[in-house]
């Protein structure tokens, strides 16, 4: 039902419109060709009264004439001075808007103007007079300047007089066109103002309510136009309002939208969603190349900012690793532990490990010096061949690797509530030109960075230098340390060589004191007492000159090359070799006596046997002994005797 008395409203009210604005245009179509018929007909009134007046005046001129025998075509006889009295006077023609003045006078055929009031000895143009005897029955109406050019033109009506044989003519004054022209403007004046009174009272009508709109749309372009955000026009239903609603309400949305998306964008969200207006929207394209310009400056920045930050990191961590490479230059255990524990806290990795090359013959190896958060199994793995495992495969390569999908069971990370497995595995050859000095190791529960990957890639030319410092101090220092080792050994063996060679030149010292206490011993024993050694046969091979010549004094085999068991068994017949042997083992010596008799002579020989190894490996015995007599003398009494 709404729909329905809209529709008849709309059709009412556009009905209304056209009929107000064809009565405007019929009114403003009539009211021209009106004042055009109104001059023209005042015109051709007074052309007709003018004609009737000059036919009239010509027929009582010509009357006249003829009465009084006059030729008006010779103007300086006296009798045509009689009939100048009819042209001196104007007259005064009435008309329903003004009154015209009117002066009579005749055109001679020679062009020649006379009896005109003012204007004597005037002679009008060829052209007139051609034009004047081209018009029908000499009859006509034309305008003519008689020479004066501040006057205008006048309007000359003329007859031609047969009889007179002269143009009777009549000059109407330009005053009098001025004064029609002045009726004929307020007379138009007075129609166009009740036309316009008419127009705009039909225009008031109907446009009434739509004035109304156009208002209130005037109100929302100039608040539009302040930058402002109006309410909604509600739709006006005429012709094409309701389009220019629709696209007046759009462009209100539009610009609400637009503000919208300014706000967001503003608020740094770069992801709102936003329309323009139109493929030509420039205030839309200019916001959204605005977003993308600020976004990508954004992003700029925030690349910079990352750059920025991602260098200082860099430095700062360089600088960090440079201290502890410079603090533990010659310790490489202190070097690799140091190294490893700030670079898990650094690159946020979970275990870590820290192998170095160890040379074992002509083959090496990679040895485990450091390790983190590594559970018991790992780290028992301390050597690893190359080409063994993820380690040994990177140290034979001498490559980078940084492995997302670690193989199964190569490690987990244990902590106090379970077990995972690392998602990323970084291992690093620490080489420096083309010599690998060792390997580092890292695990992660997330992923490392690529300036991470890189931080570390470059620090590991430091690590290598350092590592390779470090090695060489440490052979150095073992060097130093071993020819330290060597030099003292050798102060102390030259310090046990200088005591052993005072011993030595003390025992020499000693022992020549001893030789000499020897030789003073032995010749004082060769002396007194008998001395000789024997071997295990009991064969003398040695024995001092008390004994031979007690052997050659009692003819006994005491000399060299004698059997000393012949002599014992004088004193004991049952003795043998092997119970001497017997005896000397158990006792350390055996001491026996021998009883000499010879031409009433006695003596006694005491002889004692002790073991003695010779040169030979052989058994042998000391023989050392004495002689006595029966009353106790000695054997240089009893040589004597």
């Amino acid at each position: 039902m709404r729909e329905e008395r809209d529709n008849r409203e709309l059709w009412a009210h556009r009905l209304r419109v056209r009929m107000c604005l064809f009565g405007a245009l019929v009114v403003l179509l009539l009211m021209v060709p009106a004042m055009w018929w109104i001059y023209g007909d005042v015109l051709s009134q007074e052309r007709r009264q003018m004609r009737a007046f000059l036919e009239q005046y010509t027929m009582h001129l010509e009357a006249v004439t003829r009465a009084m025998g006059v030729d008006l075509r010779r103007v300086d006889t006296v009798e045509n001075s009689k009939v100048r009295i009819l042209f001196e006077t104007p007259f005064m023609e009435s008309t329903p808007f003004m009154e015209s003045t009117l002066y009579p006078f005749v055109v001679q055929p020679s062009g020649e103007v006379s009896y005109h009031f003012f204007r004597r000895g005037v002679r009008m143009s060829q052209e007139a007079l051609v034009k004047m005897g081209r018009s029908p029955k000499g009859r006509g109406v034309m305008p003519y300047n008689f020479g004066d050019a501040k006057e205008k033109d006048a309007e000359i009506s003329y007859y031609y007089s047969s009889p007179m044989g002269v143009y009777v003519a009549l000059e109407r004054d330009a005053r009098s066109d001025r004064a029609l022209r002045e009726h004929l403007r307020g007379l138009m004046f007075l129609i166009v103002l009740l036309s316009v009174a008419v127009v705009s009272t039909l225009i008031y009508v109907g446009l009434r309510r739509p004035m109304r709109y156009i208002r209130a749309l005037r109100f929302r372009i100039a608040a539009l136009a302040r930058g402002e955000h109006p309410k909604r026009l509600e739709p006006f239903r005429g012709v094409y309002t309701d389009i220019v609603s629709a696209e007046v309400n759009r462009l209100i949305e539009g610009l609400g939208r637009t503000a919208a998306f300014a706000l967001e964008v503003g608020k740094q969200d770069f992801s709102a969603v936003y329309e323009p207006l139109g493929p030509n929207d420039v205030l839309g394209n200019a916001l959204l190349e605005m977003r993308e310009s600020i976004k990508e400056s954004r992003e700029q920045s925030a690349k910079q900012k990352r750059e920025e930050s991602i260098r200082s990191w860099m430095n700062s961590s360089i600088a960090e690793f440079g201290k502890i490479l410079r603090e533990h230059g010659s310790d490489i255990q202190g070097l690799t532990d140091s190294v490893l524990q700030q670079l898990v806290v650094h690159l946020g990795a979970v275990e870590g490990g820290f192998y170095t090359v160890r040379a074992e013959g002509e083959e090496r190896c990679l040895e485990l010096r450091a390790a983190v958060a590594y559970g018991r199994k790992k780290y028992l793995e301390s050597r690893v061949a190359f080409g063994e495992g993820l380690v040994g495969t990177c140290a034979l390569e001498r490559e980078m690797t940084y492995l997302t999908e670690i193989p199964e069971n190569y490690c987990t990370i244990t902590s106090g509530i379970g077990e995972a497995a690392p998602r990323a595995l970084l291992l690093v050859p620490l080489k420096s030109g083309e010599e690998l000095y060792g390997v580092i190791e890292m695990a992660t529960l997330t992923s490392f960075a690529a300036h991470e990957i890189q931080f570390v890639q470059q620090l590991s030319e430091s690590i290598a230098s350092t590592l390779m410092s470090a090695q060489t101090s440490e052979r150095t220092a073992a060097l130093l340390r071993e020819s330290q080792a060597q030099r003292q050994q050798m102060h102390e063996q030259e310090e046990a060589m200088r005591q052993n060679l005072e011993e030595v030149r003390a025992t020499q010292e000693a022992l020549e004191q001893r030789r000499e206490q020897m030789e003073h011993l032995e010749r004082a024993l060769n002396k007194s007492f008998l001395y000789g050694e024997v071997n295990e046969q009991l064969v003398v091979y040695s024995c001092n000159q008390l004994m031979s010549d007690l052997g050659e004094a009692w003819c006994l085999p005491l000399y060299k090359g004698g059997n000393l068991l012949d002599v014992l068994r004088r004193g004991d017949a049952l003795l043998s070799e092997e119970s001497i042997l017997q005896r000397v083992q158990e006792e350390q010596s055996y001491t026996c006596r021998v009883p000499l008799h010879e031409g009433g002579t006695s003596l006694t020989l005491q002889l004692t046997l002790s073991a003695k190894e010779l040169e030979n490996g052989e058994k042998g015995y000391y023989v050392l002994g004495y002689a006595y007599t029966q009353g106790g003398e000695d054997l240089e009494a009893a040589k004597g005797e």
